[in-house]
């Protein structure tokens, strides 16, 4: 790390070293994030020195070039990354409204829309590019639909709408996921629960969706912090070289009482 001592000697064009941490262990590993001091890069610093070659005689000092560093900084801890980025707060916020009970305002055709005819699942009547979807659950997980409370006429379209929020799912990138999708699955699964569908596991599924998107938007919040940390880091470098230049400075320049004006002392 840079002393405080004099930068006299270097070029115009000398860099300062920025402190940069180590990155992040992962999030589903419940890391935490590693600031520890490890490596180095470079940022343009500019000339900062106060004194001549031979040490001696106080000159100049851009100082221009520590407050725009110092500034720099300053807007690189207030800027957020253009990658969706959450604070732990929102993320405690999100899974209390998902343990809610909020029933889905929403149609089949809102999660997808199936354009093929109605066939025979069991007791049910469903859309026909939703049987492999409902296969694909009861192969899994054994008979869902055991429990249902009411009725074959009623029970289709439920089903139907499952199916809808299957296909979704299926269909959705985690590029691309938001809270809200999360959210109105999660209200389908509820009601469906509600009438006797057994569809705990659905529940639990879309739980570990959301654990795993915001470890992602947590693993970038990291990130932001431990640039921003390193930003500041580098900040501190400089002042405390700046810092030095001033001692020297102050230690060249002989102590005078207060004067009116610079011709002052030439005659006494």
């Amino acid at each position: 790390m840079l002393g405080a001592h004099s930068l006299s000697k270097a070029p115009i064009d000398s860099q300062v070293h920025a402190l940069e941490g180590v990155p992040t262990q992962d999030v589903d590993g419940d890391g935490m994030a590693d600031t520890e001091v490890h490596g180095v890069e470079s940022v343009p610093a500019g000339a900062i020195s106060l004194a001549d070659e031979s040490g001696e005689t106080p000159v100049y000092a851009k100082k221009e070039s520590v407050v725009h560093v110092v500034s720099a900084a300053a807007s690189s801890s207030q800027t957020r990354s253009a990658v969706e980025v959450v604070t732990p707060g929102e993320v405690a916020a999100f899974f209390e409204r998902f343990e809610e009970r909020a029933p889905n305002p929403y149609p089949d055709w809102h999660f997808w829309r199936f354009e093929g005819p109605l066939v025979a699942y069991g007791s049910f009547w469903v859309y026909q590019d939703a049987v492999p979807l409902l296969q694909r659950l009861s192969a899994k997980f054994g008979d869902f639909t055991a429990h249902f409370k009411f009725g074959a006429g009623f029970g289709g379209p439920m089903l139907s709408l499952l199916g809808s929020v299957l296909a979704d799912m299926e269909r959705t990138s985690f590029k691309t996921l938001t809270e809200s999708q999360i959210l109105s699955w999660r209200s389908v699964a509820q009601d469906l629960i509600a009438v006797g569908f057994d569809l705990g596991f659905l529940l639990e599924h879309l739980r570990k969706v959301a654990r795993k998107f915001f470890s992602k938007a947590l693993a970038n919040e990291m990130k932001i912090v431990r640039d921003q940390i390193s930003s500041l880091q580098s900040t501190l470098v400089v002042l405390a070289s700046y810092q030095g230049e001033l001692m020297s400075a102050v230690a060249a320049s002989p102590e005078v009482g207060e004067v009116a004006s610079p011709i002052d002392g030439l005659f006494d």
